[in-house]
């Protein structure tokens, strides 16, 4: 029986030849294929500065985009592999990468349960939708069965939720321009501006309670008490969750914003996630208003007990 000291030099070597592969490849992005003026391009899409970008590949022939499929595909299996050996390396206690061997453990966590995560907030978001509906979108882009905007909602959460558990996003930790870019995934070409604070007043349905126009500088420091307080770590993010969806920091998906947002403070603790239950929304929506009204602080009562997932 090898020792654990032989298991992980065997970890860290898979892990260095996986990094070369990686390395050797040199490919980003996945193609896509886009028709001007009658003529078909490809195109790569990718994540640039915390946005998702795209760059000119060639002209569109068959050949070419299933030889940059089959090198997206290979790349996403070698990443894959990647996350799974350091996640070994960090059940061993290994810290690789200068994060905490918790928090590499709790991101493979929540890969794991992600498609669960995202169904349970496209739900909260009214969308229409099954969870194999969901998995089908996820998987491959689009679904017969769900429209357009249900299919662009639940895209835009699985590109937020992607930002939120890239390790480079772990280190930077539960800032304001974290907060933003999450924003910006989740809105994506739903409004002009996603990523930017509210300047306009907005109405929530259901709910007498009108939120003031917020500004940056008093978000930052409120979301600064909040995590200087001396409530426990679960008890911070569900803090940040709430005063986030009351106070509307954004002109759109600000559920969903504050829910990944609070995670990320999960994430970097390495103590679980927050994700409301499918079967659960109308409870949740209902203690929200009540809680965007000052009737209760039932809500977060409810996250704990209900909707909290610990490592």
């Amino acid at each position: 029986m090898r020792n654990s000291n032989d298991l992980v030099n065997e970890l860290l070597a898979q892990k260095k030849d996986l990094e070369f592969q990686l390395k050797e490849i040199n490919f980003k992005g996945y193609p896509e294929v886009k028709e001007i003026s009658g003529k078909k391009y490809i195109y790569l899409r990718y994540k640039k500065y915390d946005r998702l970008s795209s760059k000119y590949a060639g002209v569109y022939t068959e050949s070419f985009y299933n030889d940059l499929k089959e090198l997206a595909k290979s790349v996403k299996e070698l990443n894959s592999k990647l996350r799974s050996v350091k996640t070994k390396l960090a059940k061993l206690g290994v810290n690789i990468d200068n994060l905490d061997s918790k928090v590499l453990i709790n991101l493979d966590f929540i890969r794991n349960n992600l498609n669960t995560i995202i169904y349970g907030q496209a739900i909260v978001e009214g969308v229409s939708a099954t969870f194999l509906d969901t998995e089908e979108i996820l998987e491959k882009g689009s679904c017969k069965n769900v429209s357009f905007d249900d299919t662009l909602t639940i895209l835009n959460l699985k590109n937020a939720w992607q930002y939120v558990l890239d390790e480079d996003t772990v280190r930077r930790g539960t800032t304001f321009d974290v907060l933003c870019t999450i924003a910006g995934y989740v809105n994506d070409r739903q409004i002009s501006y996603p990523d930017q604070i509210r300047t306009t007043n907005v109405i929530i349905g259901g709910c007498s309670y009108r939120p003031e126009i917020p500004t940056k500088e008093g978000v930052i420091r409120n979301i600064d008490q909040i995590l200087n307080s001396k409530n426990d770590d679960v008890s911070k993010a569900i803090d940040l969750l709430c005063y986030l969806a009351k106070t509307q920091v954004f002109s759109n998906g600000n559920k969903r914003t504050a829910l990944i947002f609070a995670n990320t403070y999960l994430i970097s603790h390495g103590l679980g996630y927050i994700s409301v239950p499918d079967n659960l929304d109308k409870e949740y929506k209902l203690l929200l208003v009540e809680f965007y009204e000052s009737k209760n602080n039932k809500v977060k009562d409810f996250l704990l007990k209900k909707a909290f997932f610990s490592l």
